[in-house]
């Protein structure tokens, strides 16, 4: 699958469970970019936050959503769902 998303591009995340494609997304958009990660379990959110921390992947911003609420942070150009 190519990514057409690339330095700087704004993405949203959704259901991440350990944020494998979040991971592959932030490396794409690079520091100049931002990946909200939005997960309803609060485990899977700090999961995220632990790992982007450890590897200084700054554009990854980790987001608690609700069950019938995920949370679409404004000014995101694309949302995906894993």
């Amino acid at each position: 699958m190519p990514w057409k998303y690339t330095w700087g591009a704004q993405l949203q995340m959704s259901e991440q469970g350990y944020g494998w494609f979040t991971h592959k997304l932030a490396l794409r958009v690079g520091a100049t970019g931002t990946v909200f990660a939005v997960d309803v379990q609060p485990a899977m959110v700090e999961d995220i936050r632990s790992w982007s921390v450890e590897e200084h992947l700054r554009q990854v911003i980790p987001v608690l959503g609700a069950e019938n609420d995920l949370i679409y942070p404004m000014g995101s150009s694309m949302q995906f769902s894993s």
